[in-house]
């Protein structure tokens, strides 16, 4: 971080308290207006989860508030929920978590809820892929494009399950790799724009979203056939996605 600012600029470092309790997954979110936005996972008993956001407001984080809460969540290390705003003041938000869908250790969905007024109440959630099968959809990164569309990309398990896992509920069914998908959606929970962006990517590792001048791009971990697990990246240019290419040929 210091090497990111010209020499002799004077720091001044503060440090504070976060509403996020240990081991909480804590993400930001930085909005268009600057405005920021922290989002982490309370444990409220042996069996229930919550995800909580506050927002910093004078210097200092607002009350924590509630986006919604469940007994059968998939709670991990490093696939954590997040919050994301739309353009246009800060009202309408948009939250990710994870929740089960059959008995399998890596069976579940993403659930992305939404709020019209700056997070006061949540709307029931609604899961972005539509294969309706028992297996692994996680990492996921939201990128708002304007002030009704919300960019969402996830590493999709659908073709890791053979019919044959996905009945039984094995874990990690081998049907296939893992792919890389999207969706667009609007503050009522329209879906629409639904990409296969690769259909070989790691299994386990998080992506990222950032939106330029030309349009948004994703960034992931690919499969080559070999094993070759390089950081790809995709765009959309004048709406159509590119083909996955290399950042970097780092031969990992």
């Amino acid at each position: 971080l210091f090497a990111c600012v010209p020499e002799g600029t004077d720091w001044q470092l503060s440090e504070v308290k976060a509403p996020a309790g240990e081991g909480g997954e804590p993400n930001l979110f930085v909005a268009e207006t600057g405005q920021l936005y922290l989002s982490w996972v309370a444990y409220l008993d042996d069996t229930t989860d919550a995800l909580l956001f506050a927002v910093w407001e004078d210097g200092a984080w607002s009350a924590p508030r509630e986006i919604a809460s469940g007994t059968d969540w998939f709670v991990n290390w490093a696939d954590f929920p997040s919050i994301a705003a739309y353009p246009g003041g800060g009202n309408v938000l948009a939250a990710h978590w994870l929740a089960k869908s059959a008995g399998g250790t890596y069976d579940y969905d993403v659930h992305i809820s939404q709020s019209a007024d700056g997070g006061q109440s949540w709307s029931p959630s609604f899961i972005p892929h539509r294969d309706g099968l028992a297996a692994e959809h996680g990492f996921v990164s939201m990128q708002p494009l304007s002030a009704d569309r919300m960019l969402a990309v996830w590493l999709d398990g659908r073709n890791t399950k053979t019919e044959e896992a996905s009945t039984a509920g094995h874990e990690h069914g081998h049907g296939g790799p893992m792919s890389l998908r999207s969706a667009v959606f609007d503050p009522q929970g329209e879906l629409g724009e639904e990409s296969e962006l690769d259909d070989r990517v790691c299994d386990c590792c998080q992506t990222d979203l950032a939106l330029t001048q030309a349009g948004p791009i994703a960034v992931y971990r690919d499969r080559s056939e070999s094993e070759v697990r390089d950081i790809y990246c995709v765009r959309q240019i004048d709406g159509r996605w590119t083909s996955p290419s290399p950042v970097y040929d780092d031969g990992w």
